[in-house]
């Protein structure tokens, strides 16, 4: 009898329906949790559904690697934002932000999250992260905070046009830590830059997509492809739990113990295949076999 056995693979989109793992590290001091479903982008934390700046919608897909994705091309002006009230407000520093986004085209500046809702009055409040083509590496990931770019000036950080990525960078008021990973070939870099950055405090919102989200301003800022997962909190990760966390990136909006693990044994004896499948949940095969399941959280 052949059997094929069909691992769990961390850096794929994983299916099934998202949820809130309070125990992992980046839901310490959380402030918002965002997944694509259906044809809006919910909060995790509230179940709110997100804002959407008028005259400007996303498109709602489903994209292989990547899952139910929220679509904006050529740095248009949709954006989706929430208004504070129900998240964590005044807020400055620490904080951490992470996203999965894929491009559809690189070459010039693009935000795709913000920890305020990004009103005009608050436009440049709290923390944001996206590419920049005037970086010292061009099109490079970055963390931004009022006028302010915090560059990790690494090569490895250049994005490239349909490659699905996991960001990540947590600051402290002086120092930055920042992780990338590469979905497509699990490919994971990090940096650190120590800077001293202005952070005026968050309005408690959130915007996505885009600069600003009243309309008024960033119309051409915004993402040049998809995003599928964000989140902040207001705590500050250190280098070895953003490694941990970038192997197995996509735990903290699916959390393993809601993914079934499949084995799939096949036998074909004279005639069509006769398919047994089994199913064991992580919980209970401890979580560990074919799966870089992390083996702790050390700061």
């Amino acid at each position: 009898m052949d059997k094929i056995l069909k691992f769990y693979n961390p850096l794929q989109y994983p299916g099934g329906m998202p949820g809130f793992n309070p125990s992992h590290p980046a839901s310490k001091n959380i402030g918002f949790s965002l997944v694509p479903m259906g044809a809006s982008v919910v909060d995790l934390i509230t179940c709110k559904k997100a804002n959407q700046v008028p005259g400007g919608n996303p498109t709602y897909q489903v994209l292989s690697g990547l899952g139910p994705s929220a679509q904006v091309l050529s740095n248009g002006t949709p954006e989706l934002w929430y208004a504070g009230g129900s998240f964590v407000s005044g807020k400055t520093a620490p904080f951490t932000l992470a996203a999965i986004v894929q491009f559809v085209a690189v070459g010039n500046l693009q935000y795709f999250l913000h920890n305020d809702s990004r009103q005009a009055t608050t436009v440049n409040n709290g923390g944001r992260i996206g590419i920049y083509n005037a970086t010292l590496q061009p099109n490079s990931f970055f963390l931004a905070t009022a006028n302010f770019v915090v560059d990790p000036n690494n090569a490895n950080f250049v994005a490239v046009a349909n490659v699905p990525y996991f960001f990540a960078a947590s600051y402290n008021g002086t120092t930055a830590n920042m992780v990338l990973a590469r979905l497509d070939n699990g490919r994971i870099f990090s940096q650190v830059v120590s800077s001293t950055l202005t952070v005026a405090a968050s309005d408690g919102g959130a915007g996505i997509l885009n600069y600003g989200s009243d309309g008024t301003d960033g119309g051409s800022f915004g993402i040049d492809g998809s995003l599928a997962a964000a989140m902040c909190n207001y705590s500050y990760m250190s280098i070895p739990q953003l490694l941990v966390w970038a192997s197995d990136p996509w735990s903290f909006w699916f959390p393993r113990a809601q993914q079934n693990l499949m084995f799939i044994g096949l036998q074909a004896p004279q005639g069509a295949a006769s398919p047994v499948v089994f199913r064991k949940t992580l919980s209970q095969i401890g979580g560990r076999v074919g799966s870089r399941q992390p083996q702790g959280w050390a700061a």
